[in-house]
């Protein structure tokens, strides 16, 4: 039996990993979770857990830079201290959830040799984050750090639900197909479970769906979901692509933009972490939302 500890109570993916990992056929795992919103975290024994899941962190809404010193004390400098507690305490397995923000937001292809030049305080904290905890490894305290692209699936935050929303409010969509890593959150939750069982030697890991696709794509999935009828306008894609060259770092850029990772460098576990096809994940959102 594998006692995890899952940092960030209230956070989305550590309540789908707290649910993946103690349902019936997940294999043998006791999850708590615990905040590090006061100094109670300081007063945990951790000497009872076999890995530590750090999900805690100041996201990257409304970037002021007066609040430098905020991402670096909640994204830098407390998921050290937590780490080199759990190495103290005997933790064996420390897992820290960083972004795809560490890299330039118009990368368009990143592999392993893509340098991170995070550009908004956000994926700088991250990778300062990730510097200093990488640091600590050594043979009795493994670091993985996971560089998940987009995480999307059933009571997500983030820009996903926002498309879930227009896609049934329009049924006209540019035909625009940029391709994008993206991650369903239960294939994340699997990959995580496996990482916990036979942990990947190697620092920082790239999981993805083994599909890559687009905005596009998605709308076009949700609408076939419902059996609605929709057009993709080409015209509407000269537009987009217009505004796109116009403002680069702008909502539309944040949609259409193409990033993708190398799929070879996602190739854990022969990708049996990807239990649900892209296909499958929107059955699955749509499922849960309704047709409201």
């Amino acid at each position: 039996m594998k006692r995890v500890l899952i940092v960030g109570k209230n956070s989305y993916i550590g309540n789908c990993l707290h649910k993946w990992l103690t349902q019936e056929n997940a294999g043998e795992f006791l999850a708590d979770k615990i905040s590090v919103r006061d100094d109670e975290w300081m007063k945990v024994d951790l000497n009872r857990y076999d890995a530590v899941l750090y999900l805690s962190g100041k996201v990257h809404l409304k970037e002021k830079k007066e609040k430098w010193s905020e991402y670096v004390r909640l994204n830098a400098e407390l998921p050290f201290e937590f780490a080199r507690k759990s190495k103290e305490c005997g933790v064996p397995h420390f897992v820290f959830f960083s972004t795809k923000g560490v890299y330039q937001p118009n990368t368009r292809f990143i592999d392993k040799n893509t340098e991170p030049v995070p550009q908004k305080l956000y994926g700088k904290s991250k990778l300062m984050g990730e510097k200093n905890i990488i640091a600590l490894a050594d043979e009795s305290f493994k670091v993985s750090v996971i560089r998940s692209p987009v995480v999307y699936g059933e009571g997500c935050r983030g820009n996903f639900p926002k498309l879930l929303k227009l896609s049934k409010r329009v049924h006209v969509f540019p035909k625009l197909f940029n391709k994008r890593s993206m991650i369903y959150i239960w294939n994340l939750c699997e990959f995580v479970r496996l990482l916990l069982e036979k942990p990947v030697y190697e620092s920082i890991l790239f999981p993805q769906d083994k599909e890559q696709f687009s905005v596009t794509d998605m709308m076009i999935m949700l609408w076939k979901e419902r059996k609605e009828k929709y057009r993709l306008s080409s015209f509407l894609a000269v537009i987009v692509k217009l505004l796109l060259k116009l403002n680069a770092s702008g909502k539309l850029n944040t949609m259409f933009k193409e990033t993708v990772y190398d799929s070879r460098m996602s190739n854990y576990y022969d990708n049996k972490y990807c239990v649900f096809s892209f296909q499958e994940a929107i059955k699955n959102v749509v499922s849960s939302t309704g047709t409201e």
